[in-house]
């Protein structure tokens, strides 16, 4: 399953991969301005989150995806708001988290379950509130409890942390 950053989603067969060259191969036809944000390896029956920049987040079934041909552009997912853009498409996975993060390095972790599933092409329910002091949504992973991060700034300073040591909070809390 593909994610782009205006909100479209596609579903690929991976067989459809299979002679993919060392050049490689087409995998979905871009409108102009967007990209590739997400691509997360499904069983077909699997729950995503998409994520969006201004703390919107939608939790569909990937079976309200049809499969399409690589060279396709693939559906709306879910509805962006003006200015808006997808920052992340995670996989719903049992026993872990989404770590949501921050333009100015604040973060916190979400519960899946604070989320019901939508139909696609829903703007989804808030999971953070963007303000001046936080900035915008830029990046989302699932966690567990044992793992640890790598965040990387755009100016190149790392920071390693324990999963763990960011709080778990509700889908309106900052």
């Amino acid at each position: 399953l593909m994610g782009t950053l205006r909100g479209v989603v596609k579903k690929v067969a991976t067989s459809d991969f299979v002679n993919a060259k060392t050049r490689g191969i087409i995998a979905i036809k871009l409108d102009e301005g967007d990209r590739l944000v997400s691509a997360c390896l499904t069983t077909g029956k699997d729950e995503v989150v998409l994520i969006t920049r201004q703390g919107q987040a939608l939790r569909m079934t990937e079976e309200d995806v049809r499969v399409m041909g690589r060279a396709s552009r693939g559906v709306t997912g879910i509805k962006l708001a003006n200015g808006d853009e997808l920052t992340a498409m995670l996989r719903v996975v049992p026993d872990e988290r989404m770590l949501v993060l921050s333009e100015y390095g604040f973060g916190k972790r979400v519960d899946f379950d604070n989320f019901s599933p939508h139909g696609r092409a829903t703007h989804g329910q808030m999971i953070y509130n963007p303000e001046d002091r936080t900035g915008e949504l830029v990046g989302a992973i699932t966690v567990g409890e044992q793992h640890e991060v790598v965040v990387i700034t755009s100016q190149g300073k790392t920071l390693k942390f324990a999963a763990d040591t960011v709080s778990v909070q509700g889908k309106g809390a900052k």
